[in-house]
Order: structure tokens, then sequence, then C-alpha cells
């Protein structure tokens, strides 16, 4: 991200407990929790578009930090999902242009 040396991806879990979105440190491998969700898609305005449960969700993310100043907001619900014993992945990808497919 940025200058590189940050990354943002998603944790799963032990059984039982939710997956979440967390940024990573490259440099010193410092992890930090963003929010709940799978699939983190990072745009260059600044927004997080992630799945929760069988949703869509979008959030602002202050850039510098990371942290959700806005949000998040569900952008589509009932998305078809994968599930499994850790999480329920909502099915869908983020072209850079911005174009969200989902199914």
């Amino acid at each position: 991200m940025g200058d590189g040396s940050r990354a943002v991806f998603d944790a799963d879990r032990l059984i039982g407990a939710r997956s979440t979105i967390e940024w990573v440190d490259l440099r010193t491998g410092g992890r930090h929790v963003i929010t709940e969700g799978v699939r983190p898609f990072l745009t260059d305005e600044g927004y997080l578009v992630f799945g929760r449960g069988e949703s869509i969700y979008a959030a602002l993310l202050d850039l510098r930090t990371l942290e959700i100043v806005r949000g998040p907001v569900r952008m589509v619900e009932n998305v078809g999902a994968v599930e499994d014993s850790q999480a329920t992945d909502a099915m869908f990808t983020l072209s850079e242009s911005g174009d969200l497919v989902y199914w």
C-alpha cells in the first residue's frame, strides 16, 4: 500500500470465531485489526470494500492510519456465499476501475 510498507488481508480465526480484516506492517510484522469481515479490497479513494456474512460493505479509511473513519455501510445484501466451519464468504470481486461483480 502506498509506500509498500503495509498490506491489508483477511485472517481466519479459530472455529467459532469471526474472521477479521487486518493490516500488517511489512517491516516489523506488527498486525492490527480493522474490522470483522472477509475478502478485503482497498480503493484508491480510501474505501475498504469487504464481505461480512451474505452482504458486501464499504467503509472509508484514513489511509495514513488505516482506521475506519466512516461506515461500514451495507452496499449489497443476499449475495451468494460459501460457508465453512470458520466463516461465510460473500462471493464478489472488485476491479481496479471500481466495477463490483457479485454472484
